[in-house]
């Protein structure tokens, strides 16, 4: 493992771990979290929030929060398929359709 991969995956547990204390899911970033917040249809004070931050994330890495909070959906899926491995598809109809 060379030391700019090291110091990348050190990023995201720190990122994780702040995730974590702040009461959030702790196998998600602080980003992905901004990202689920940005999409509510709620108005409220985390919505706010997250627009704000994810907006000024934006300025460094375009659409930053919504790439960050993308993967949480595939994950799910996976998760589906461990526990429905023979009848997936009817739990999460849009697996049928997957071309990866």
């Amino acid at each position: 493992m060379t030391p700019a991969t090291y110091l990348w995956h050190l990023a995201i547990a720190v990122d994780q771990a702040a995730n974590a204390i702040l009461l959030g899911e702790p196998d998600e970033t602080i980003s992905a979290r901004l990202g689920r917040w940005a999409q509510l249809q709620d108005r409220g004070w985390r919505w706010r929030i997250a627009r704000s931050l994810c907006g000024t994330l934006d300025l460094i890495d375009p659409h930053h929060c919504e790439k960050a909070a993308a993967p949480r959906r595939d994950v799910r899926h996976e998760l589906t398929l461990r526990r429905f491995p023979y009848g997936a598809a009817r739990h999460a109809p849009d697996l049928r359709d997957r071309t990866a």
